[in-house]
């Protein structure tokens, strides 16, 4: 799977800036505060995630990448999830590696 050069990329990376490197791609930590920085913290709940998900897709963001080692998300944010599953699309599953979701309208 190959995203298309230049697309925006938020990675699940609690803080980790080795997870945003991506070649021809612009990476971003989600979550993240003012001027792309990690937020430092999880969100509180589903409808955090979802907000800020909001926030970053009207920024720009195009994807979204939840690493193998954060797919715990996926169980613990639920309606998280389901928002997900139901508002973008699923473009790469790879459970030994991530799931990619595209946050546009249409894959």
């Amino acid at each position: 799977m190959t995203l298309p050069a230049g697309a925006n990329v938020l990675v699940v990376s609690k803080g980790d800036d080795d997870l945003l490197q991506f070649a021809g791609l612009l990476g971003g930590h989600f979550p993240q505060v003012a001027g792309g920085v990690y937020a430092g913290h999880h969100p509180a709940d589903s409808s955090e995630a979802i907000t800020e998900l909001e926030t970053q897709r009207s920024s720009g963001a195009q994807f979204l990448v939840i690493p193998q080692t954060s797919m715990w998300w996926l169980d613990h944010y639920g309606e998280f999830r389901d928002y997900l599953e139901t508002s973008c699309h699923e473009v790469l599953r790879q459970n030994d590696t991530c799931v990619i979701y595209a946050l546009g309208s249409s894959p």
